[in-house]
């Protein structure tokens, strides 16, 4: 995904994208997001060494950007 996305961009994650990340990033993908879901960006936080971005729909939680690809309608 875009880590330059903008609030209210949409992602969504799939079969592919779901196996990216570290261990822990995989875990917490596979306990709280469903695969063909569209997700809503709430914010993105870009570090050196990797990007977390904060859902509307899960907003006490951070994700991987790696985990997400950009939706397109």
């Amino acid at each position: 995904m875009n880590i330059h996305a903008k609030e209210g961009d949409k992602i969504i994650v799939t079969e592919e994208t779901i196996k990216n990340g570290s261990d822990t990033d995989r875990r917490r993908a596979e306990k709280y997001l469903e695969i063909g879901k569209i997700y809503t960006v709430d914010s993105i936080v870009v570090m050196a060494w990797a990007s977390r971005v904060f859902l509307k729909e899960l907003p006490k939680l951070t994700f991987n950007t790696a985990l997400f690809k950009d939706y397109k309608p």
